[in-house]
């Protein structure tokens, strides 16, 4: 069994971590197997802690092969994706309790170099409120609002 980390002393250890502006983390790791550098292309610093646990899992495979299969992977359409902007828009964050007028808030106020951020329904086409089931998509929700 190997242990792996960003910070603390591990088998499978980060060297270098770089955050791109393009989305995604470049990673350079130390692993048994040698030194291993790929992009982790899914969003989130928990990814690449599960690419560490890939790489420390993959104990055994040519390291190639190890960057080849983490950089492979895609974010699921809906999760954590990032949309195009029409506007520009990047880099604020703001709380409201219902999604639609949520997000028409947040395209509204958002101005050049805001991002804004839609977490939690993905590309479901429904809300469950209580025992009903309500037909909604964030991705129309946006489509609708900037048309």
């Amino acid at each position: 069994m190997l242990t792996y980390g960003i910070k603390n002393e591990a088998d499978v250890r980060v060297l270098e971590l770089l955050m791109l502006t393009e989305g995604g983390t470049y990673v350079r790791l130390r692993h048994p197997g040698g030194e291993i550098s790929f992009t982790v292309r899914l969003h989130g610093l928990y990814n690449v802690y599960n690419s560490l646990a890939a790489a420390a899992w993959a104990e055994g495979i040519d390291a190639d092969k190890i960057a080849a299969g983490i950089e492979s992977l895609n974010n699921v359409p809906g999760r954590q994706e990032l949309l195009p902007s029409p506007l520009g828009i990047e880099n604020r964050h703001f709380f409201i309790r219902d999604r639609l007028q949520a997000i028409h808030y947040a395209i509204n106020c958002a101005q050049a170099g805001d991002i804004v951020l839609i977490t939690g329904k993905g590309r479901e086409n429904y809300q469950l409120v209580g025992n009903r089931v309500i037909q909604y998509s964030d991705p129309q929700a946006v489509e609708t609002f900037l048309n």
